[in-house]
């Protein structure tokens, strides 16, 4: 597929600077709030050390309709990572198997339409990538003519989204998500290039070396507001954010509050999306029903509230 490895920088970094400068460059591409620009470099920095993690949040840069900067969000980020493979179309066979064979960081535009069907094998495959305990697929594989056996494929790895509706429940309940806005008049400064950009891919080379040089991650310690699987998605971001030290550990506790506020109010969105779901092409529904159908989705709250 032609993925180069990155190479890693020759000497020990700061790694507070390498964010710094990673913001500061996004900055002049994105049109977003502060918050916003350091979720995405601290989740960027995230993708360099999977194999010290347990979850890797997916990142879903999202907007309320077209013009925001979606699409130019994932090309500037996508300078940050290791081995980024982007698409706007993939299948679910495709996404275990390049999965298996080279561990990319995958970048999937349009992803609203991509994964409209929400119960279709590519949402699995996605969900299942997300905790590394669960990140694997068995399927049979003919490994001689006519002989057939089970063949567990990888599914782990760093995963962005980008689209202009919500992901489906369960992609959504495993991302942080960057609400994009559509730019100010000289807003944005700079404009990619064959989405290339110079200083990013200096930042990833030195986000490479200051994870070859990482000897351990801090147990970051939660407030009961980042419970469950929100605390799950941010807690590798606040650890990385921890070793940076300074302002950084602050910052990203404030981001992360930020962000458990704004999907404790989509949570409304999502259960009007469901009664729909529900309802289906009926007019009228008894509350007894909408209730059963509710507490019939796949890997929602209701059963629990």
């Amino acid at each position: 597929l032609g993925i180069e490895e990155i190479e890693a920088w020759p000497e020990p970094v700061n790694l507070a600077d390498v964010l710094d400068d990673a913001t500061e460059t996004l900055a002049q591409y994105i049109a977003a709030d502060q918050d916003l620009l350091l979720t995405a470099v601290l989740w960027a920095a995230h993708t360099h050390i999977l194999d010290r993690i347990n979850v890797s949040p997916r990142l879903a840069a999202q907007a309320a309709g077209p013009g925001c900067g979606k699409t130019v969000a994932m090309e500037a980020i996508s300078n940050l990572v290791p081995r980024p493979l982007s698409a706007s179309s993939i299948t679910a066979a495709a996404v275990f198997r390049i999965i298996e064979e080279i561990q990319p960081t995958l970048l999937l535009d349009e992803a609203d339409q991509m994964l409209a069907d929400r119960n279709s094998p590519l949402v699995a495959v996605l969900n299942s990538s997300h905790r590394k305990s669960s990140a694997f697929v068995m399927r049979t594989e003919e490994v001689q003519p006519g002989q057939f056996q089970p063949v567990r494929f990888s599914t782990w790895a760093a995963v962005m989204f980008a689209g202009i509706r919500e992901l489906p429940p369960t992609l959504q309940d495993r991302s942080v998500v960057l609400y994009l806005r559509r730019a100010k008049p000289g807003e944005v400064r700079r404009h990619l290039r064959d989405g290339k950009c110079p200083e990013l891919s200096e930042c990833a080379q030195k986000m490479a070396r200051w994870a070859s040089d990482l000897l351990d991650l801090p147990d970051v310690a939660l407030p009961p507001t980042l419970s469950n699987r929100i605390g799950d998605n941010w807690r590798p971001l606040l650890a990385v954010a921890e070793l940076a030290g300074g302002q950084w550990p602050t910052r990203a506790m404030e981001a992360a509050m930020a962000a458990a506020q704004q999907q404790e109010q989509g949570q409304i969105s999502v259960l009007l999306a469901d009664i729909r779901l529900v309802f289906g092409a009926r007019k009228q529904i008894l509350s007894q029903e909408l209730v059963d159908g509710l507490l019939g989705l796949d890997e929602t709250p209701y059963g629990d509230l």
